[in-house]
């Protein structure tokens, strides 16, 4: 018997008046976030909720989103995190996919917003409005944007579980008030679904990946054993907690042996530092994109920004997603005075695999060492490798890996055989012996747990653009629903801050014309902000190979030099 949410239990008991939440100026020990996770626990049951069915979870980074999630798994039903800037159509897919029960979601502001956007698809879908339940925007005058609070000009008031503080949301808070503070967990099996996360696999479909009490738990043990954190740390959350990256390696990883979390809505290097600064921050996960900006603001920051201070705290960066220069590790390092690790792992993995442990060699290129209990392999022969020697597609088994994709079989038996993932993602292993780390011929190449990985390429359409995985497929398929558009084919193009940026290549219907400035907001207006594409080609003709599959990689070429633009 095994429930992720047992270990917020137990941090509440242990360390009780401990600060586990700094956010907007207040803050919220273990003892209270148990209480409003155990309140919010009863709500969910009292409205239907039972053990095994699927709750969407719609926040920011907000006490909400802390709570909320273990109040879900403390049920034994699902938690699906969603990215609140998912527009309708987004959310209906995801709703419907997952078979969700229940809604907690962020109003926001204005028609364009997330409550706005899930509601509407709520109700296409015919779900009950009573369970859908908000999080209103609770701060008056407020954004989601930080002010003078976040870096310390006020002094931060506690809350208490009687009166949970003024930063809690209007309507959840009418809703949990009169419920009890204490609630017996309930004791799911270890193999049983804990959260559904949505990844895309080959297909560019966004499909639910289903990790286990048991993967979410252990990942987020050695994620801190990997950190060598204890109560004492302090965490920077400026990833989004709806994402493995920042929901396993910071706050499960956080709760587990009951460190701070002080979370970022939404990422600025300049606050980010005065945070760091402020709040004596030790931890900080980020993808490379927050490391350049992190360091530009260091290198431009006066007064506001107490340099020493950041240095004097912060002992440990990790970073994943894409890799990140040489040159900018050394300077990084060299300005805070840190150590920066790089990792590897995916949404299918809890997320972390491999990470470049501290007291092991650090090889330029390299994610990293497996994590305990996690093997490697490459399987030799796979068409993406092109074939070289010592390459292959990357391959995984242990505790980590997923139980498959929610109701997908055949998805799931596309990248799961024998407990072994495949990643689609091209390596090969560093270390020296035999060429670069070749492995001995074999069907499925030999598993190894002790020689640190090379990415050299992967998944050949995957555009990673900020450390989001854009799949090109979906947004193609938004495309071509545009009256004007007859061909539509998206390629990631080399950005130097962002990593990749999203270009559409457009062929246009007979007669039919089309600005791109024009595409540009129509994409907006239907998708993620990290996703619609920023620049667009319009073209006579897609190039194609004699079968009709468009050949992307002169796409990619081409857009290298655009005619258009978009900011």
């Amino acid at each position: 018997m095994l429930n992720l949410a047992t270990h917020l239990s137990r941090s509440a008991h242990v360390f009780g008046d401990r600060t586990a939440i700094s956010w907007c100026g207040t803050t919220l020990s273990y003892r209270t976030l148990d209480a409003l996770s155990n309140r919010t626990a009863h709500l969910l049951r009292r409205l239907g909720v039972g053990p095994g069915e699927s709750v969407a979870l719609c926040c920011s980074n907000r006490p909400e989103f802390v709570w909320s999630y273990y109040a879900i798994l403390k049920l034994g039903a699902v938690v699906v995190p969603l990215n609140p800037q998912f527009k309708t159509r987004e959310f209906m897919h995801h709703l419907d996919d997952a078979q969700v029960r229940a809604m907690l979601c962020l109003e926001g502001r204005g028609e364009t917003e997330t409550g706005h956007q899930a509601r509407l698809a709520w109700q296409a879908l015919g779900k009950p409005e009573a369970l859908f339940l908000s999080i209103a925007d609770d701060v008056p005058g407020r954004s989601e944007e930080w002010d003078e609070r976040d870096a310390g000009a006020t002094p931060a008031p506690a809350a208490n579980e009687e009166t949970p503080g003024a930063f809690l949301a209007d309507s959840l808070r009418s809703r949990i008030a009169a419920m009890p503070a204490t609630f017996d967990t309930v004791m799911t099996q270890e193999t049983d679904t804990a959260v559904i996360l949505y990844t895309s696999g080959t297909t560019g479909t966004p499909k639910g990946a289903e990790l286990s009490h048991s993967n979410l738990t252990l990942n987020a043990a050695y994620s801190g054993l990997m950190q060598k954190a204890d109560s004492r740390d302090v965490h920077l959350v400026a990833l989004p907690l709806f994402h493995s990256f920042g929901q396993t390696l910071q706050m499960n990883a956080a709760v587990v042996v009951g460190a701070e979390m002080v979370l970022m809505p939404r990422f600025d290097p300049l606050r980010a530092l005065q945070a760091l600064a402020h709040h004596g921050v030790t931890l900080f996960a980020g993808v490379p994109a927050m490391y350049l900006a992190l360091l530009d603001a260091g290198n431009a920051a006066g007064g506001p920004v107490d340099l020493a201070a950041v240095a004097g705290t912060w002992r440990l960066g990790m970073c994943g997603g894409s890799a990140l220069p040489l040159t900018a590790i050394q300077a990084f390092e060299q300005q805070f005075g840190l150590t920066l690790l790089e990792g590897y792992g995916l949404s299918e993995t809890s997320p972390l695999a491999l990470f470049s442990f501290g007291d092991t060699p650090r090889l330029p290129g390299a994610v990293g060492y497996p994590l305990y209990g996690t093997e490697t392999r490459l399987r030799p022969g796979a068409a993406a490798a092109g074939g070289e020697p010592g390459r292959g597609e990357v391959q995984l088994r242990g505790h980590h890996v997923m139980k498959g994709y929610y109701r997908r079989p055949d998805a799931t038996r596309d990248v799961l055989a024998d407990g072994w993932l495949s990643t689609g993602d091209i390596g090969e292993y560093d270390g020296g012996g035999e060429g670069n780390g070749a492995q001995p011929a074999g069907a499925e190449g030999e598993a190894h747990a002790g020689r640190p990985l090379r990415i050299v390429d992967r998944a050949k359409d995957l555009i990673i653009r900020g450390g989001y995985n854009i799949y090109p497929r979906e947004i193609e398929e938004l495309l071509l629903t545009h009256p004007a558009i007859a061909q539509a084919a998206v390629v990631g193009t080399p950005h130097g801050r962002l990593g990749e940026e999203v270009a559409a290549c457009i062929v246009c219907r007979p007669g039919g014309t089309l600005e791109p400035a024009d595409l540009v907001a129509w994409c907006k207006a239907r998708m993620a902000a990290y996703k619609y594409p920023r620049i667009v080609q319009l073209r006579a003709s897609l190039p194609r190979n004699a079968t009709g599959k468009v050949l992307k990689a002169e796409l990619r070429e081409s857009v290298a030099r655009p005619p258009e633009r978009i900011a």
